[in-house]
């Protein structure tokens, strides 16, 4: 909060070049992309992907996180296996790690190795994980884990394009 005490017109003028720059920075910034994936987003790349899972007769688990990697959604299909729990997690966390699909990660990349240790072993390198990227920002990931992965991959396509995210 910026407080002025004017005890001339030069005084004014420059407080009214500070409200003007002020303004044009606040409008400046309403105009640029949202960084952040909202709850609300998030619940329609769930829908898709899960909707998708459906439409192909397999059952899946379906994690969205955000571009920390850290979860905001999550959904189990009835008869998808407990494990894919953690799969589907894992692989969303890889794609908001790398900007980039979590099977296009080589498994036996040292950095890549190193990097998931630090972050407690919790990355998968297994198609089904895409990163949820709009006019070039990350807004988080998706990750889909309990059919083949080339299915699991097929449901997160789904949900990242629910959302008109980049290719």
């Amino acid at each position: 909060m910026h407080i002025f005490v004017f005890n001339r017109q030069e005084d004014a003028l420059e407080k009214q070049k500070f409200l003007e720059r002020n303004v044009r920075y606040s409008n400046k910034r309403q105009r640029e992309p949202k960084m952040t994936l909202a709850l609300l987003e998030a619940q329609q790349a769930l829908a898709a992907a899960l909707q998708k899972a459906e439409a192909l007769g397999i059952a899946v688990c379906v994690s969205v996180c955000d571009a920390g990697g850290r979860l905001v959604v999550f959904g189990r299909m009835d008869q998808s296996n407990w494990a894919s729990i953690y799969g589907s997690q894992g692989k969303a966390l890889t794609a908001a790690a790398t900007r980039c699909r979590s099977g296009a990660i080589p498994p036996e990349s040292v950095v890549m190795n190193r990097i998931s240790e630090l972050e407690g072993n919790n990355m998968i390198y297994s198609k089904g994980g895409v990163p949820l990227v709009r006019h070039g920002i990350l807004l988080g990931a998706v990750g889909v884990g309990g059919a083949s992965a080339e299915l699991d991959e097929t449901c997160a396509l789904a949900a990242a394009q629910a959302l008109s995210c980049d290719e």
